[in-house]
């Protein structure tokens, strides 16, 4: 009984987001369930573009899940008429869906990633501001570090949705000499003893020390192994360059 309740619970229109997440930790606590159960059923939980925003953001732990879900919610992507759950019962017996109705996902996909792109130049402009302010006073470490955190997310979301839009193609092979092939090899393999992801050396990693490294992840700004966007000392080149260019990289419609 108590499982089946579990597994039923939704964030309902009203209920706050703090509500919804103490519920299921009760429930979660009562049945057992191991934290990365309950990061699960809280996200599936959520309304969709809210669901797939924290999903994008790969939070660590349930209180994780709850900071990202609750900077979704700052950024409008509360709409409980798509919610994860009601669209699954609603179109377990509908009709399929005619292939002109993919244009117009495909419309509203794309004005989903212009706006977190709009997101993103927002937070890199707060960041730009949280260093200028250090020249006459000591800088909040929290809020650049959450305005990163967010950064993070955004860039891996738009990187997640920017990615199905491009057509597969086959990667071109390279030449075939024993030299390049034995240089590639060796760097392809080279695990960086710093934050232990493959394919560079400890000497170049851009892994700024902050946050926890992950062997798997990849940074969407340098594409380097073993870190993510937040954790990168390439961010505040990126955030210096969209200052001194702002129409640059930020894709504002129109």
């Amino acid at each position: 009984m108590e499982s089946e309740i579990f597994q039923n619970m939704v964030l309902s229109p009203g209920q706050s987001l703090e509500d919804y997440f103490s519920q299921l930790s009760e429930k979660a606590q009562i049945l057992r369930k191991h934290d990365h159960e309950l990061v699960a059923k809280f996200i599936s939980g959520l309304p969709e573009k809210m669901s797939f925003f924290v999903r994008a953001g790969q939070p660590v732990d349930a209180h994780h899940a709850l900071t990202s879900a609750k900077m979704a919610e700052a950024c409008g992507y509360r709409q409980h008429g798509d919610s994860i759950n009601a669209l699954k019962h609603e179109n377990k017996h509908a009709p399929r869906q005619l292939p002109g109705k993919s244009n117009i996902i495909d419309s509203n996909q794309s004005e989903v990633i212009r706006d977190l792109q709009n997101q993103v130049a927002i937070l890199t402009d707060l960041v730009q501001g949280k260093h200028k302010e250090h020249v006459q006073s000591e800088p909040s470490h929290s809020d650049v570090h959450d305005i990163r955190d967010q950064i993070g997310q955004l860039s891996g979301l738009i990187t997640s949705m920017a990615v199905r839009e491009v057509p597969h193609k086959e990667p071109k092979r390279p030449e075939n000499t024993s030299t390049n092939y034995a240089n590639t090899s060796r760097f392809d393999s080279a695990e960086c003893r710093r934050c232990k992801g493959l394919g560079h050396f400890q000497r170049v990693c851009n892994w700024n020390g902050y946050g926890q490294f992950q062997p798997s992840n990849q940074c969407q700004l340098c594409n380097q192994n073993g870190h993510i966007a937040q954790s990168c000392t390439k961010l505040e080149f990126y955030a210096q360059g969209n200052r001194t260019n702002p129409g640059v990289g930020h894709n504002r419609p129109g």
